[in-house]
């Protein structure tokens, strides 16, 4: 082994050597001085013989070593417990340690420790995780003794080792380099879960102390599954729990090498002594139980006492193998005896506790054998059936505390049960840490039943059951605190209260099994087959699946309530797509006190039942949030203390109609002293009485969602009556000129009773501004401004100017991935809107807007200059009034469709500059109206320099003054205009309407026979490729109404007009082209 050790040692010789003599090269390099001033000289033994580069070194002289096979980091937790902790990486120089460490493949790392005292009252709990595969060797002393670990056998600290690398499951063996554990002088609990969970473990290291200490192997390769190799020189195992469930969940195979026969270790038990199946070194003797009849072997001096014995007839022992001896009430034993049982079975069928045969002892003693001898007492060891009758075991050894395992197992072969044939035969006794393997696969009513309930297993029997019985498994495990592994259960087809209680109170189960019944529709569930399950299981993370829409009364009743670790519930299917169907208290306290659930599962049921939610999530104070609950008519006691004691729950959607039934919601929700909750319903006048701190809305109040830490400031905060905010759900606060600070995933509320903005002009006025210091959500009901109860139900603004500027220049208002923001109202007051997101350039979306009828400027420069705006709402408003949607989305610049415009009148103004400077827009809105209205689509696109296609305009036959003045202004991937129908024209109605349009190439026929005042003017100004017009007026002599409106088009072209109109002037721009061809019309 030596050889293999070379190239690592001597990197370390380097290494070190460069840490005792390098240092003095940096005398005049001040700047390295400082970089390593915190690295350490040592004398470490590899650099005794610096000279000697072949130098070979036994393993125990290397530190404790990680050999990096992956990329990843190394990351201790608990170094503050070490004086030092220190590393050396590679041939680098020995530094304290950081609480990570970044690695490459093949790095090496070694570790040194330097303990805080010396005292053995010190715990230390420094742990090491992995991120990525290592080779793990070395002398683990030297964490303990720094570099002058070569030597050290003792152990002086107390858990000086444990959990080292508990639930590492990226440390490997080297191929030939192992890991030294050199210490013979052993503390208590020293290497206690040393290595628990590491999986990648396939030999132990070795042990060489003979005298073991109080747990100092405790749990110590629990759960390394792959280990298969262990050398244990102990003489002296008699420590209290030296090695408890030290080989637990081990290898099936595997060998275990001691240092002289094996007869120390039949007294531990299959976990805490050699694995079953290993092979032994030296080998030891196979004791086949089944063979041997049920027996009592004293521990210490005693007695055993055996009440009731008219019970069973014919009750005898043999003691030490003696002669066999009827038994009385009193057997005295001294430690070593044995004690073996024969009987011939039960004479009655009594349930009575006291009537019952019951064996007791009064000192420690183990248990094994075949209990058939208690039936057949000259024939037992291939008996597997059971005699025909109830009770059979029952409570035998119910609290007799001193039993305890051994390695020779205690045999229950039965096949063929009985009704309650082992019902409560080992409840209580606290010694038993191993279960006797139960074969039979039909079961019998409570033919388990309480059967090991207060024991302390570790780990539970197989259960192969197919056929199941009512109450068979009922109680079986209940209040085994150290249970850490269920067993599988994989019966489909269930029977009531099969499982119920099965593993109350088992705080040391983590994980739960699969419970099949119901998947892919096979098997079915029972009443109360799940009730109380898991009940108390404080350290149960997970929970299984439950896949059965079928539902019995009680089935889920209480199977979490108290599992306080549960973070996560399962599905709840039933009544999806209306598939399943809900029972009497089939959800009842399912989940009641699990105080670390945040997450409430769905619940799609839309037909209850009674009690079927009951307590369902009472305590659960981790839940901020309710599942949706559909159904629209409640049961009786259906929604009773649901919610109740859920004091971090803070809104829930409820969509039921009909709550007359008998307490369908007494108590269900946590009344609110401190807080505010809502539940969101669309029908919020159902909910007349709510507790205290509840809102029954339809969406939450306006809100701001803080993305980033920041401040949250508004201006002019009286403009709005009773103006109040909530933080997190807290209770509702004025506010002050400190603004509100949050961090981020804060949520702040508004809420008022109305607004009194007032606007003298542009420049002057009192509207309140709520602005944001960093990125925010908005989402949630404005309405809440003005209303801050039943807010969702108002639809209506009273005060001009509502929400005037409420927003103007908030650049940090986002929208929510999810939520919206809604501005409900339909009946709107002049203002209301103007300028309320004015350069709210991070916007995305714009919300809904409902009115059909609108007021003057009541949208106003509404999303001016909001840059980043992608989605306009659809707009069904019929009825419009002056300057409604004059700039609502001017320079919206990300904008690509417009939103159709369905009202038949226009309004004076109505559309002014609605979409100016809409870079992006390809899609024009339809434009339903038959009348145009004084500047009505005045610069309306202006600007567009996207818009390819424009809106059809052939239904608006009347026109008005200036109404489409400039309403394609500068829409420079304009090809084609509009068709425009009117005969009858207004002053200015065409007027510079495609100016600038240099990819026009046709106009529009111009039908009107008498022009207006400037109504053609500039119409087609700087249109340079058209070069074809038809215009039929005969009528143009109104003031500039041709004024230069074919100025910069097309060099060439053809103008056709009216064959008896004669007053075209030629060659110019306010005419006819030069070099354009006339042609008279053809009608």
């Amino acid at each position: 082994m030596k050889k293999h050790i070379n190239s690592i040692i001597i990197s370390v010789i380097l290494a070190l050597a460069f840490a005792l003599f390098g240092c003095n090269s940096s005398i005049n390099n001040p700047e390295k001085d400082k970089k390593q001033n915190t690295n350490t000289t040592t004398n470490n033994p590899a650099t005794n013989n610096p000279d000697n580069p072949e130098l070979e070194l036994e393993l125990s002289e290397m530190p404790l070593t990680f050999q990096a096979i992956t990329a990843g980091k190394i990351i201790l937790s608990g170094k503050d417990s070490f004086e030092r902790i220190s590393i050396q990486k590679g041939d680098g120089l020995i530094f304290d340690s950081s609480d990570i460490i970044t690695v490459q493949p093949g790095d090496l790392i070694y570790f040194y420790g330097k303990k805080k005292t010396d005292t053995t009252s010190i715990t230390i709990n420094l742990t090491i995780e992995c991120t990525a595969d290592f080779y793990v060797y070395g002398n683990v002393m030297s964490l303990l003794y720094y570099t002058d670990f070569k030597d050290k056998t003792e152990i002086k600290t107390k858990n000086a080792f444990q959990s080292l690398f508990k639930n590492n499951t990226h440390i490997k063996n080297h191929e030939t380099l192992d890991i030294i554990l050199p210490a013979t002088t052993l503390s208590e609990g020293c290497y206690k879960q040393m290595f628990y969970g590491c999986t990648g473990l396939t030999r132990a290291p070795e042990l060489p102390a003979t005298t073991l200490t109080t747990e100092c192997y405790d749990s110590m390769f629990l759960n390394c599954k792959n280990l298969k190799n262990i050398k244990c020189l102990a003489t002296d195992i008699s420590a209290v729990d030296c090695t408890r469930n030290w080989i637990f969940q081990v290898a099936d195979t595997g060998t275990f090498t001691s240092a002289q026969t094996n007869s120390i270790w039949r007294y531990k038990d299959k976990y805490s002594g050699i694995p079953v199946d290993w092979t032994a070194d030296p080998p030891f003797a196979v004791v086949n139980a089944k063979e041997l009849p049920l027996t009592l072997e004293a521990i210490e001096d005693g007695f055993i006492q055996i009440n009731n014995i008219n019970q069973f007839g014919n009750v005898k022992y043999k003691k030490n193998n003696g002669e066999i001896t009827q038994a009385g009430g009193s057997i005295e034993v001294s430690a070593g005896d044995r004690i073996c049982f024969y009987a011939d079975g039960p004479l009655t069928e009594s349930s009575n506790y006291s009537d019952r045969l019951s064996i007791k002892c009064t000192g420690f003693c183990y248990i094994y054998g075949n209990i058939m001898s208690l039936l057949y007492s000259e024939d037992f060891a291939d008996k597997t059936e059971l005699p025909n009758k109830k009770y059979t075991f029952y409570a035998l050894f119910m609290t007799n505390n001193y039993i305890k395992n051994c390695s020779i197992d205690l045999v229950l072969p039965a096949t063929s049960l009985t009704e309650h044939c082992y019902d409560h035969l080992f409840q209580q006794c606290s010694g038993l840490t191993i279960a006797p393997e139960l074969p039979a696969t039909t079961l019998t009513t409570s033919c388990y039943e309480a059967m090991l309930l207060g024991t302390a297993l570790v780990s539970a029997p197989k259960l192969p059951a197919m056929t199941l019985a009512q109450y068979c498994y009922m109680y079986m495990f209940q209040g085994c605190q150290s249970l850490v592994i269920a067993p599988e259960l994989p019966a489909t087809t269930l029977a009531s209260n099969c499982y119920s209680y099965m593993f109350n109170n088992c705080q040391g189960l983590t994980s739960a099994p699969e419970l099949p019944a119901g998947k892919n529709g096979e098997g079915a569930l029972a009443p109360g087959c799940y009730a109380n399950m898991f009940k108390n299981c404080k350290s149960l993370t997970s929970a299984p699946e439950l896949p059965a829409t079928s539902l019995q009364n009680a089935c889920y009743s209480n199977m979490f309530n108290g599992c306080s670790s549960l973070t996560a519930a399962p599905e709840l299917p039933a009544g999806k797509n209306n598939n399943g169907n809900l029972i009497l208290e089939c959800y009842k306290a399912m989940f009641k006190d699990c105080t670390s659930l945040t997450i409430a599962p769905e619940l799609p049921a839309t037909t209850l039942k009674s009690n079927c939610y009951e307590d369902m999530f009472n305590g659960c104070i981790g839940l901020t949030s309710g599942p949706d609950l559909p159904a629209a008519t409640l049961e009786s006691y259906c929604y009773k203390n649901m919610f109740a004691g859920c004091t971090s729950l803070n809104n829930l959607n409820c969509s039921a109609t009909n709550i007359s039934a008998t307490d369908c919601i007494t108590g269900w929700l946590p009344a609110k002293t401190t807080s505010i909750g809502f539940v969101f319903s669309d029908n919020p006048s159902t909910w007349t009485t709510l507790p205290t701190g509840w809102m029954a809305e339809k969406e939450l109040p306006l809100t701001l969602e803080a993305i980033e830490d920041g401040t949250i400031t508004i201006t002019n905060p009286s403009s709005f009556t009773n103006l109040k905010y909530s933080k997190n759900y807290g209770s509702k606060q004025s506010y002050t000129e400190a603004g509100i600070s949050v961090i981020a995933g804060d949520t702040v509320f508004f809420f008022a009773t109305a607004s009194t903005n007032t606007v003298t002009n542009e420049t002057t006025n009192t509207c309140m501004r709520i602005n944001c210091s960093s990125d925010c959500y908005i989402y949630g009901n404005i309405m809440s401004l003005v209303s801050s109860s039943s807010y969702s139900t108002n639809k209506t603004l009273s005060q001009t100017n509502s929400f005037y500027q409420l927003f103007y220049e908030n650049k940090n208002i986002k929208n929510h991935p999810v939520r919206e923001l809604s501005l409900p109202a339909t009946t709107l007051t002049d203002s209301c809107y103007k300028k309320m997101f004015y350069e709210c350039t991070s916007m995305t979306k714009a919300p809904k807007l409902p009115a059909q009828t609108l007021k003057s400027n009541c949208y106003a420069y509404m999303f001016y200059n909001c840059s980043d705006l992608i989605d306009a709402p659809a707009l069904p408003a019929m009825n419009l009034e002056m300057n409604c949607y004059q700039c609502m989305f001017t320079n919206c610049t990300s904008l690509e469709e417009a939103p159709d415009l369905p009202a038949l009148t226009m309004a004076t103004q109505c559309y002014y500059s609605m979409f100016t400077g809409c870079t992006a827009l390809t899609k024009a809105p339809v434009i339903s109206a038959t009348k145009a209205a004084n500047y009505a689509c005045h610069q309306m696109f202006s600007g567009c320099k996207s818009l390819v296609m424009p809106p059809a305009l052939d239904t608006i036959t009347q026109l008005s003054s200036y109404c489409y003045n400039s309403m394609f202004g500068n829409c420079t991937s304009l090809k084609s205009a509009p068709s425009l129908p009117a005969t009858s024209l207004q002053n200015g109605c065409y007027n510079q309407m495609f100016k600038g349009c240099i990819s026009l190439e046709s106009a529009p026929e111009l039908k009107a026979q008498i022009l207006k005042d400037k109504c053609y003017e500039s119409m087609f100004s700087g249109c340079g490729r058209l070069n074809k017009i038809k215009c039929l007026a005969t009528d143009i002599s109104a003031t500039d109404c041709t004024k230069d409106w074919l100025n910069g088009v097309s060099a060439n072209g053809t103008f056709t007009k009216k064959s008896s109109m004669t007053d075209w002037t030629t060659g110019s721009a306010s005419g006819i082209p030069a070099g354009w061809t006339v042609q008279n019309a053809s009608n």
